[in-house]
């Protein structure tokens, strides 16, 4: 990240059609909700596995929308250390994938952690006022570095979202909840540490509207048969 350019935050996953896009767009849409736009924080998601070109899954799709995200218009990607080179944070679903990403480019994994596992370490660590005072960079930096003083899980799985795809819609709400939560706290982190000019003010509107015309759409689009 230079003083131009965005804060780029990488989410993985397997096949970049259900956990990853979900993170990505759920994050983006809690940060402009606070006034934090694409052109300081960008949210862009890949996949371990994926094969290119895919549409959103349509219960991962359908949980993006039910939680004010925006799944239109996404088509999946395969990473690619370049991807990897780029992002200012990576932000896996797994510890595996966390392991998969160092493998095609070590020098990640000082920049890598699971969702679950960054969501411990921001409501471990809050933001104090000398770090108010740091580049949002600095702060992640600061951040990932207070993970070998955190207490370790009683398992390992417990940092890990679990792979919805081809599961219940039960499952898809399930896995949706979890991200949603911890990419809410992330959002809260992040909207701290931007710089108050970078941030943009929404002007208050009389009554709140649950979808946006473009999430209603979104919804229309997405063909699924529910049990």
């Amino acid at each position: 990240m230079t003083p131009s350019s965005p804060l780029n935050i990488l989410f993985i996953c397997t096949g970049n059609i259900c956990r990853s896009p979900l993170a990505a767009q759920l994050l983006a849409a809690g940060l402009e909700s606070v006034g934090v736009t694409g052109d300081v924080v960008r949210a862009t998601s890949r996949g371990t596995h994926a094969r290119g070109g895919l549409e959103m899954d349509a219960l991962s799709a359908r949980q993006s929308v039910s939680h004010g995200g925006d799944p239109s218009g996404h088509h999946s990607e395969r990473l690619t250390p370049a991807d990897l080179r780029a992002a200012d944070l990576v932000v896996t679903m797994t510890l595996e994938q966390r392991a998969s990403a160092a493998r095609m480019l070590p020098v990640a994994s000082k920049k890598s952690v699971t969702l679950l596992e960054l969501a411990r370490l921001v409501e471990h660590n809050p933001v104090d006022s000398a770090g108010e005072r740091r580049a949002p960079a600095e702060q992640l930096e600061y951040l990932l570095s207070r993970r070998s003083a955190m207490p370790p899980p009683r398992r390992e799985s417990e940092l890990d979202i679990a792979d919805p795809y081809r599961k219940s819609a039960a499952t898809h709400a399930k896995v949706a909840r979890q991200i949603d939560a911890a990419v809410s706290t992330l959002a809260g982190w992040l909207a701290e540490v931007v710089p108050s000019h970078e941030v943009q003010v929404a002007p208050v509107l009389p009554d709140a509207v649950p979808l946006t015309r473009r999430q209603a759409r979104a919804l229309q689009n997405i063909d699924v048969a529910l049990p």
